[in-house]
């Protein structure tokens, strides 16, 4: 593959979007359906996704969104334990009031895919595509002990005390059960694809391992190859960022196409 040079103009627009008793930022890009929508991983917000979505629509013409969580970037903090179900009504409450609810393409990243798991079970009819970044998978839980061995070395006090702070706080209380909620979803999934970084950013070789067989046997759901980046380990977007927009864009023509 031979990369081309990125568009540098800035069409991003940041909209305040009313959810619940709180507001939300989303950042856009105008374009015409599919609708990509971007879902950040754990700790990062609307602004990982920046130069990617000026790129896409400036090569394809499709819309883009993406949206910080509650409690993250410029979006309020939410009332309450946190749960997958109501981030992905969140996120379609916010869909809706954008007019981006149809015809979707979600690219989610790390714990995003998550979320996207969710999205997909809650609202099946309106997402065409799915593509998961390294992301993280209840195979890979399960292969390294459970819930409560994954976020073992989490030190909650070590978290600011702040919006961010206590939305990372919320999540990491609530995982063990938000990995049982994500094994309950329906298996079926729209047609999707997966990108791994092949490079080792956990701490052990068997986490990796497990990492990876995580996405091998999603990649088996989603009926396409596995696409392994040799030179990238976790954050594909800013490592591999031409790999990314191939995928995508590939999406976009897989769901115009149909």
């Amino acid at each position: 593959m031979t990369a081309t040079a990125w568009d540098t103009e800035n069409r991003l627009r940041d909209q305040m979007v009313g959810i619940g008793n709180g507001r939300y930022r989303f950042r856009t890009t105008p374009g015409n359906s599919p609708n990509v929508v971007f879902i950040a991983g754990g700790g990062t917000d609307a602004t990982y996704w920046s130069a990617l979505q000026n790129e896409l629509t400036a090569r394809t013409g499709a819309a883009t969104v993406s949206y910080d969580r509650a409690g993250h970037g410029e979006s309020d903090p939410a009332e309450g334990e946190y749960r997958l179900e109501n981030e992905a009504n969140s996120l379609r409450i916010g869909l809706e009031a954008i007019n981006r609810e149809r015809d979707v393409i979600l690219v989610s990243h790390s714990f995003g895919a998550f979320v996207a798991f969710t999205y997909i079970a809650l609202f099946p009819d309106d997402v065409a595509y799915s593509v998961f970044l390294d992301p993280n998978t209840v195979r890979y839980v399960d292969g390294i002990g459970g819930a409560q061995a994954q976020i073992k070395s989490a030190d909650l006090d070590a978290l600011p005390n702040d919006n961010f702070g206590h939305a990372m706080r919320e999540i990491l209380r609530a995982y063990p059960q938000l990995v049982e909620d994500v094994r309950s979803l329906p298996k079926s999934t729209p047609p999707c694809q997966v990108v791994s970084g092949e490079r080792r950013w956990l701490p052990s070789a068997h986490q990796h391992e497990q990492w990876l067989a995580g996405h091998r046997a999603l990649a088996q759901r989603c009926k396409t190859p596995w696409v392994l980046s040799e030179h990238s380990d976790h954050h594909l977007a800013h490592q591999a960022p031409d790999l990314v927009l191939d995928t995508i864009v590939s999406a976009v023509k897989i769901a115009t196409s149909g």
